[in-house]
């Protein structure tokens, strides 16, 4: 039995029979066995109607060959795929390939620029570390040579040409009042706070850019480098935030920024106040702080070791309200410029070697109007006091203890009505006390000992109401103690030990229950004791003799027991009863 047709729908010759029979039709194969349309009758045996077989045949080949072309067109389409696939998969790796070496281009740029950076930065921290090393060393071996300023560091720097240059330009551009480099250059090597400053600014903001851009920051961080060296400023007792050009992230930043050790500053950052007081200076105060021309307080006090005079660039401090040098060993004369200090409040230059002179104590000091403290205790300030203090009708504090004057106080001297605090101690004032020291009702502290004053205290100092501290012993004063001393009860202190006061003692004294110490001893006191002594609750010390003093201090004992503080000194036993005092 052959195929009549190979493919989708082909038949036998006995399949095809046998369908054909179910069909009710009568077939008969020609000799290729495929049904000849002629050969298609109907069947005897039923009554159904003639189909022509020659259409069946050609929708039968119809199919076939339909059948035939999509066979061979799925066959051209599997053996064209894996061609097509290839074509993309080289396609996909081209276009791959291509991004990769695109990635890996911009990579390699990126990474050679940044290696190139960090090479450039390297090179520079690396000069910096540098220059930082070496000026640690010139500093190093400037600080050997402390006392010599003309000691030379050229052997160190003298090879750095760029160095050299940026020194150079920074005297002539930025300073152009320092030395002249072109014809003094061997003056640029040497330890001069000046130059090391000049350096340290140099190195440290790795160049002169910023300098050249800001000439008013530079001369601040000058100005006070120059006084860092000059007083030995890596030997200060307190440096807290220290005086340095960087933080620790290695920004530039203004020392205002930075809050160095002892400087206040306004908002937009000039160096207002410098106060260095107890800080272990060491040396002299250089020319260049006074480039600070905003400064309103320097206060350099209690500094032993610095030494040296006050520059005559002070003049330049137009705006400076305090300058305190109190114990320190500045010499020589005040300079005549500081009576241009016009807005000067506060001055203090006590216990220095200054001198002022003996036709002129004040000398120009009573040209600054607006003084309210004036220090110049002991600095051995000779002769009589001027009549024209009235000038300093603003004064509040005058200390001038410890010094050679002489005369009498004059009268004049009491028109200073708003004294607070007058100190006269260890003088040689003479003669009494003129009732006009009735008019410094603002008094809260006035000391007249250890002079040569005579007379009765007038009874106009007993109204001083403010008085809290009243020192007079150690003169000639005498007469007796009115009961007007009870009117100053703010008194917490009197001393009036070592004069000739006679006479009892006043009842009212039992009034000044703020007493902490009162000394009337070595006077000329007779009669009882004040049993009211016994009010004196805060009293810390008591001194009454030797004298003819008689009673009892029993009431104070008591006050000792309670408050466990007493100290009852000079107590003649035979005349007193005190059976604390033993």
């Amino acid at each position: 039995s052959t195929c009549i047709h190979q493919g989708p729908g082909a038949f036998s010759a006995q399949g095809g029979q046998a369908r054909a029979q179910r069909k009710g039709y009568l077939t008969r194969l020609d000799e290729n066995n495929r049904i000849p349309t002629s050969s298609l009758l109907p069947s005897t045996s039923t009554s159904k109607t003639f189909i022509s077989m020659e259409s069946t045949h050609r929708d039968i080949n119809n199919i076939t060959q339909s059948t035939d072309i999509k066979n061979n067109e799925k066959k051209d389409r599997e053996q064209h795929r894996p061609v097509q696939h290839r074509r993309c998969m080289y396609l996909s790796i081209g276009i791959f390939v291509s991004v990769m070496v695109g990635v890996a281009a911009i990579t390699i740029s990126i990474v050679y620029k940044q290696l190139s950076t960090k090479s450039s930065i390297q090179g520079d921290d690396n000069e910096k570390s540098s220059n930082e090393r070496l000026f640690s060393e010139i500093s190093t071996y400037c600080l050997e040579k402390y006392h010599s300023n003309s000691a030379s560091f050229e052997s160190l720097i003298s090879d750095n040409t760029a160095l050299l240059m940026q020194i150079r330009h920074f005297n002539t551009t930025l300073l152009p009042h320092n030395i002249n480099p072109e014809t003094d250059s061997t003056m640029l090597m040497t330890c001069s706070p000046q130059n090391l400053a000049i350096l340290y600014i140099i190195i440290m903001t790795n160049g002169l850019s910023l300098m050249d851009e800001d000439v008013v920051w530079s001369l601040d961080w000058y100005a006070l480098l120059v006084f860092y060296f000059s007083t030995n400023g890596n030997k200060w007792r307190n440096t807290g935030h220290k005086w340095s050009l960087k933080t620790n992230d290695s920004t530039i930043l203004h020392p205002c920024q930075s809050m160095w050790y002892g400087l206040v500053c306004s908002d937009d950052l000039r160096v207002v106040e410098i106060s260095l007081g107890s800080n272990s200076l060491r040396g002299t105060i250089p020319e260049e702080l006074f480039l600070l021309t905003d400064l309103k307080l320097i206060n350099l006090s209690m500094n032993k070791n610095l030494k040296g005079t006050v520059p005559s660039e002070i003049g330049r401090m137009k705006s400076t309200k305090v300058f305190d040098v109190w114990a320190t060993s500045l010499l020589a004369s005040l300079p005549v410029e500081m009576d241009e200090l016009s807005s000067l409040e506060h001055l203090d230059i006590g216990n220095t070697n200054i001198i002022l002179p003996s036709n002129d104590p004040c000398m120009g000091i009573l040209k600054l109007r607006k003084l309210t403290h004036l220090g110049l205790e002991n600095i051995g300030m000779r002769g009589s006091i001027s009549t024209e203090i009235t000038n300093l009708s603003n004064l509040e504090i005058i200390k001038w203890n410890g010094n050679v004057l002489s005369a009498s106080l004059p009268t004049q001297f009491f028109q200073l009505t708003n004294l607070k605090l007058l100190n006269v101690d260890q003088n040689s004032l003479s003669g009494s006390l003129p009732s006009e020291i009735g008019l410094l009702t603002k008094l809260t502290e006035l000391n007249l000992s250890r002079n040569m004053l005579t007379g009765t205290l007038p009874i106009e100092i007993f109204g001083l109401s403010n008085l809290e501290i009243f020192h007079a012993h150690s003169n000639i004063l005498t007469g007796s103690l009115p009961s007007a001393i009870g009117n100053l009860t703010k008194l917490a202190s009197s001393a009036l030990q070592m004069n000739g006061f006679e006479g009892s003692i006043p009842s009212e004294i039992g009034l000044l229950t703020a007493f902490a110490n009162l000394n009337l001893s070595f006077n000329k006191f007779t009669g009882r004791l004040p049993s009211e002594l016994s009010n004196l609750s805060n009293l810390i010390f008591f001194s009454v003799g030797p004298s003819s003093l008689t009673g009892s201090l029993d009431g104070l004992c008591s006050v000792m027991k309670r408050s466990g503080r007493i100290v009852i000194s000079n107590v003649d036993l035979t005349k007193i009863k005190c059976y604390c005092c033993g």
